[in-house]
């Protein structure tokens, strides 16, 4: 069974559902997906939603009450999407963040859609030092690194996880992320698939399709790893170790030779 590590499932909390309703039929949808667990992730920082690790607790208390009643094998575990932020570490020995099952091994961050920041290395660096382990979540839909992905082998080459969109994958963002997506996977750059669902219309909590997407391209070796391997790690708090990777050639190499495998609809 797999897991969504990135999933905005917790109703009336950022974007995601706005209601219980709406929440039980998404945890349907992945259900009969595949996916047995659903990291929760509310934004966290992003400067529109005041969220805060008690309304995540309650809310994934609430939300996995329900599916029980409900009838659905589908378990909720607490996270959080969290906007890149210069005070990250302290607020996180505050205990004003949450991290990756509140386990404080790996937490989820968002970048900026335009930039990588210049103080990044730094923040993730210190983060490290505090024994978290960065996840950067959707990196293919940076502007930055769609422009040159040496910026993204610059993160993962300091110790840093990467999770990619399943939409990514499969086109639902576009030919451009798309291709990313795919040099990203294809370079090695890319540890976690997840669906980053917000809704059961566009953004459905979906990973078997991009899963087949990355079984043709690398194996569905990496595909297990990738779309529950390495979460049910993180989940259980254990070590995730990061492969090494060579640089990424010169600027759009794989771009160029990387095609969409071709997966049947479902």
């Amino acid at each position: 069974m797999m897991v969504d590590v990135h999933c905005h499932i917790l109703p009336e909390l950022d974007d995601g559902p706005k209601t219980m309703e709406e929440a039980l039929r998404m945890c349907a949808l992945a259900a009969e997906d595949g996916i047995s667990t659903i990291v929760a992730t509310p934004h966290m920082l992003n400067g529109i939603y005041n969220v805060k690790p008690s309304d995540i607790f309650s809310a994934v208390n609430r939300l996995n009450d329900s599916c029980r009643a409900a009838g659905l094998a589908v378990e909720i575990i607490p996270g959080a999407d969290i906007y890149i932020d210069r005070d990250l570490p302290g607020l996180l020995a505050d205990g004003q963040l949450m991290t990756i099952a509140n386990r404080s091994g790996h937490i989820m961050l968002e970048l900026p859609e335009e930039s990588v920041p210049d103080h990044l290395d730094a923040l993730l660096f210190d983060l490290q030092l505090a024994g978290v382990t960065p996840v950067i979540s959707h990196p293919e839909r940076n502007y930055a690194i769609q422009q040159d992905i040496h910026l993204l082998y610059k993160i993962v080459d300091g110790g840093n996880l990467t999770q990619i969109t399943a939409g990514a994958l499969t086109g639902q963002f576009g030919s451009t992320v798309q291709k990313v997506a795919l040099q990203i996977t294809k370079a090695g750059l890319a540890h976690l698939i997840a669906s980053d669902a917000h809704d059961t219309q566009r953004r459905i909590p979906q990973l078997s399709r991009a899963r087949k997407v990355v079984e043709q391209l690398l194996s569905p070796e990496q595909a297990d790893l990738m779309t529950a391997g390495r979460a049910r790690s993180i989940i259980d708090g254990k070590y995730v170790p990061i492969p090494e990777v060579e640089p990424p050639r010169k600027k759009g190499f794989f771009a160029r030779f990387v095609k969409a495998p071709a997966v049947s609809g479902g």
